[in-house]
C-alpha cells in the first residue's frame, strides 16, 4: 500500500512546477495565459499556491506548456512532451 499524499503537497508540487516550466520555456506569465486561454492573474495565483487548477485548466496549461498533465504530478520524471 502507498503513503497517502498530503493535498497541500500535491497542489504545492503543481504550483511549483507550473512556475519551472513556464520559466523554463521562457514564458511569461501573459504569454501562458494567452496560450491557455486563461488569465494571468489566475495563473499567478496559482503558482504562488493560492488557487487550484481544476483537471479542465491543468489540461489547458500542460498543452500550452507543451507537456503530458502527469508530469504535474511525478516526483521522479521530468517534464515529458506530449
Amino acid at each position: 500500500m502507498s503513503p497517502r499524499v498530503k493535498p497541500h503537497a500535491v497542489e504545492e508540487r503543481v504550483a511549483a512546477t507550473l512556475r519551472s516550466l513556464r520559466e523554463q520555456q521562457g514564458m511569461t506569465l501573459a504569454s501562458l495565459a494567452h496560450a491557455s486561454g486563461l488569465s494571468s492573474a489566475y495563473l499567478s495565483r496559482v503558482e504562488n499556491n493560492t488557487a487550484s487548477l481544476t483537471l479542465q485548466n491543468l489540461a489547458k496549461v500542460a498543452s500550452a506548456l507543451q507537456v503530458a498533465p502527469s508530469a504535474f504530478f511525478d516526483e521522479q520524471a521530468g517534464p515529458r512532451p506530449i
